[in-house]
């Protein structure tokens, strides 16, 4: 099975132009056909360029993918902020509680005969 150009450019994630000059400069070599077409054979054409694979990271990002991975690192950051944020206010209601306990110790604690006087002179 050979590819033509468009296919070959297909299949590696290029443009024709790319190709056809690679073709042009010797680094593919490709049949003419008597349509002026290439017929360019795959082993010839994944020697110099790799094959498109699904899992590979893509080189150029569009405008549209920069703008989702924008987001997904604003989210992510974002998500790290409001888990911090979370602890905090976690350890806050914690002291709080502490502080709470400790007044309501010293509010019930028995008092000295004469105390409040004694704090009401001064």
């Amino acid at each position: 099975m050979s590819y033509t150009l468009g296919q070959a450019a297909v299949a590696v994630k290029k443009s024709k132009s790319t190709i056809s000059k690679a073709i042009k400069n010797g680094l593919i070599s490709a049949e003419r056909q008597s349509n002026g077409s290439f017929k360019i054979e795959p082993s010839e054409l994944h020697r110099v360029f790799p094959a498109n694979n699904i899992n590979e990271q893509p080189q150029t990002l569009d405008k549209t993918q920069k703008d989702t991975l924008e987001t997904l690192v604003k989210m992510a950051q974002l998500e790290a902020k409001l888990e911090a944020s979370e602890k905090r206010v976690d350890d806050l209601e914690k002291d709080r509680d502490v502080w709470r306990q400790q007044a309501t110790a010293l509010l019930n604690a028995p008092r000295p005969k004469g105390f409040l006087q004694r704090i009401l002179r001064q």
